[in-house]
């Protein structure tokens, strides 16, 4: 879950997320990561107004991972720490396809 703390992000179909490495921004997630199957049954992203809704969503799973959204980017790109961004990665390597399967949900406050 990517937490935009009330920050302005125009809800888009195809989000991408991207964390800053060495002045670049480097792509965390987008479409391109998600399994071609499951963009045609259940889209890359969903929307929630808060937290609580978020995680009552059953993409979220029982022990979501929140991270708190650091920016938005003049071309509406969700910025996030690099930490952030590879405590997501390392989550990913051991067997949990969340940014695969799309269970990614975005929530406004």
């Amino acid at each position: 879950m990517f937490n935009l703390d009330g920050r302005y992000f125009e809800r888009e179909l195809l989000p991408v997320v991207v964390t800053t490495a060495s002045g670049e921004k480097v792509t965390v997630y987008s479409v391109k990561v998600v399994n071609p199957s499951v963009v045609r049954t259940y889209g890359a992203v969903r929307y929630a107004e808060t937290i609580d809704i978020a995680r009552q969503n059953q993409a979220a799973g029982a022990n979501p991972m929140i991270i708190s959204v650091d920016d938005i980017t003049k071309e509406n790109m969700i910025l996030i720490r690099s930490s952030d961004a590879r405590l997501l990665k390392e989550n990913c390597s051991h067997g949990n396809n969340l940014l695969g399967d799309a269970k990614v949900i975005i929530s406004a406050k």
